[in-house]
């Protein structure tokens, strides 16, 4: 199935979400495309004579239908198709693009501003909007892009071991295998079991810049998958989990000093003091290294006072 790059220019036609706010899921076109092809929506305020333009991906879409334009929309009239679309990646706001090996300003402009929307046969530049849009908000969009942009400029590593190494930093490909191999869980949150994978985040225990190899960075040992709202408070320092002196298969969550005072609020959510990360199906094997792990992160845990 096709995939085309198509632009909006918020000088003439204003800001893309609002358009959608305002009349739903639709985007118009004098280009031609059909129903069933993947478009990715890009906005910016571009000028000519500027020496540089901000371009935003405002998400992913499906084209759902393809009809003549005759909807007498204000703004668009000289454009020949409107586009019914379905939102398959769509993120809370735009996320700002930034220069790398992976998109370039300059060559975006070039070969795809001018043109409106556009077959888009670049493999390379697809997957990193894919990976882009495959970033929970909780890591951070800015510093995964940064890390994205070192990964691409390492010429130690092959073009499959970047392509490698950029699922692993968001979350995805071998890493996420080896996270949900090591557990022995299956895919299900280590501390809930809630099975829901879009619910599900595979996050590195000790941070990716904190990482000092490649092992570090793709092994299960510094894995562990948990549902989204435990995920954004671990990934931040603010529960950890602590070694029972009971059970070595059990290690009940510990509470950031910084939440001492919201941690009633978060019962709603429920997350209480009765959660526990459950190891018992973790291979024996990795145990060492996985406690290792967790050990440090509780160590940052504690310290978080502010």
């Amino acid at each position: 199935m096709k995939t085309y790059f198509a632009y909006q220019a918020e000088k003439e036609h204003g800001p893309f979400r609002e358009h959608l706010d305002t009349y739903g899921d639709e985007f118009f076109t004098s280009n031609s495309t059909h129903a069933g092809a993947t478009l990715f929506v890009i906005s910016g305020h571009y000028e000519p004579r500027a020496k540089h333009a901000t371009f935003k991906l405002e998400g992913k879409f499906r084209i759902r239908q393809v009809r003549e334009n005759d909807t007498g929309r204000a703004g668009f009239e000289d454009k020949k198709n409107y586009l019914t679309l379905e939102r398959l990646a769509y993120p809370a706001s735009p996320i700002v693009l930034e220069d790398s090996v992976n998109f370039s300003r300059e060559e975006f402009r070039k070969n795809y501003v001018r043109r409106g929307l556009v077959e888009a046969p670049h493999a390379n530049l697809i997957d990193y909007f894919d990976q882009l849009l495959s970033i929970s908000p909780d890591l951070g969009v800015l510093a995964v892009i940064d890390d994205l942009a070192e990964i691409d400029s390492d010429d130690d590593l092959s073009e499959t071991e970047k392509q490698e190494m950029r699922r692993a930093r968001v979350g995805q490909g071998q890493f996420r295998k080896n996270t949900i191999a090591l557990w022995g869980n299956e895919e299900k949150c280590a501390v809930t079991g809630l099975e829901i994978r879009e619910l599900l985040n595979a996050s590195h225990i000790i941070p990716w810049r904190d990482c000092i190899s490649k092992s570090d960075r793709l092994g299960g040992y510094n894995g562990i998958i948990l549902s989204v709202h435990l995920d954004r408070l671990f990934d931040r320092f603010l529960i950890g989990f602590e070694k029972s002196p009971r059970n070595p298969d059990i290690r009940p969550i510990v509470f950031a000093p910084k939440l001492k005072d919201q941690i009633s609020s978060l019962a709603a959510i429920g997350i209480t003091r009765a959660l526990q990360l459950n190891l018992q199906n973790v291979k024996f094997a990795d145990q060492p290294r996985l406690n290792t792990n967790l050990d440090r992160h509780l160590e940052r845990v504690k310290k978080n006072t502010s």
